[in-house]
């Protein structure tokens, strides 16, 4: 009889992560719990995708759970981790929370935060009720005193949580031009997007 390989770390990842892609947080959970059953210790890409499932089914609590839960194992989030916590927050509007995992637990974490963490917390303003005006206007300044530049995702949150025209005059106080996709958008554009994605 052939040897029969033992499934490890990454062989158990593959299916949480597909699991995940099917928003099936039930199996997802069952898997990681037999994981340890059999002695396969969950990583930080375990636990990063069950934080990423629970922000796709709008359960932020869930979310923070497992982050305690991976930090009770000894495991520190990193950034891919602490973005998926934060969009978590985005996904049900609490700018809070978005706000609290980017300026204090990033930064005692030492970890720092990537373009795509500042524009989820900042569009945690723009779907909180009512939108965070000041949370938005201060994260922003906070990302590029960090030295992250805005991207076309990031200003569209901006526009939602200020309006078209505060958000034109903070970008001007604050030295910042255009998102490239305006600067880029002319007769045409729609035709060449269109081609790229028949690539």
């Amino acid at each position: 009889a052939k040897d029969v390989v033992a499934p490890d770390v990454v062989s158990f990842n593959s299916l949480l992560k597909a699991f995940s892609k099917v928003g099936d947080m039930e199996q997802a959970t069952t898997w990681l719990r037999y994981m340890r059953r059999v002695g396969v210790v969950p990583n930080v890409i375990s636990y990063t995708t069950l934080v990423g499932l629970a922000g796709k089914s709008f359960d932020a609590a869930a979310a923070e759970a497992w982050i305690e839960e991976m930090k009770s194992c000894g495991l520190a989030p990193d950034a891919v981790t602490f973005t998926a916590w934060i969009s978590a927050y985005a996904r049900v509007g609490d700018a809070e929370g978005a706000m609290e995992v980017v300026l204090r637990h990033m930064v005692d974490a030492r970890v720092r935060p990537s373009l795509e963490a500042w524009t989820a917390a900042i569009s945690a303003c723009a779907k909180a009720g009512p939108r965070r005006r000041e949370e938005a206007e201060l994260l922003l300044r906070e990302m590029v005193r960090s030295k992250v530049a805005p991207n076309h995702f990031t200003h569209k949150a901006l526009e939602t949580s200020l309006g078209s025209a505060r958000r034109e005059a903070l970008c001007r106080d604050l030295g910042l031009g255009r998102p490239v996709a305006e600067r880029t958008a002319g007769p045409g554009s729609h035709v060449r997007e269109a081609a790229k994605k028949k690539k």
